[in-house]
């Protein structure tokens, strides 16, 4: 009797992501440390550009290789919430992120 065994590859979003958003990929920095943990998403969220850092804590969920969160920015006394999109596929995560005033295209790899 043979008896073949499957590995079946659990997606995750956990792990610290990095990458760029932005028409030409690199208008602006994205990095994102995310803890998945069953589908449910949380972390910390930071983006740069022009010289600007904004950070914020990251609330959303997993299904199968669909991530969606949402992020709120807190900057000069006012805050914003900004809404990603996107499928994970291994290392490489590719989608967009709302930025309310514009939704952006990102590509990220796991670091």
């Amino acid at each position: 009797m043979i008896f073949v065994t499957m590995l079946f590859a659990c997606t995750t979003a956990s792990g610290t992501w990095v990458g760029e958003c932005g028409p030409d990929m690199e208008t602006v920095k994205l990095e994102m440390e995310l803890k998945d943990e069953g589908g449910n998403v949380s972390g910390d969220f930071e983006i740069s550009s022009g010289g600007q850092t904004y950070d914020g804590d990251v609330d959303g969920e997993r299904e199968d290789e669909d991530l969606e969160f949402d992020v709120e920015i807190s900057s000069g006394g006012s805050s914003e919430t900004w809404t990603f999109k996107g499928e994970i596929d291994g290392d490489d995560l590719e989608g967009s992120l709302d930025l309310d005033y514009v939704v952006v295209d990102c590509e990220l790899e796991r670091d």
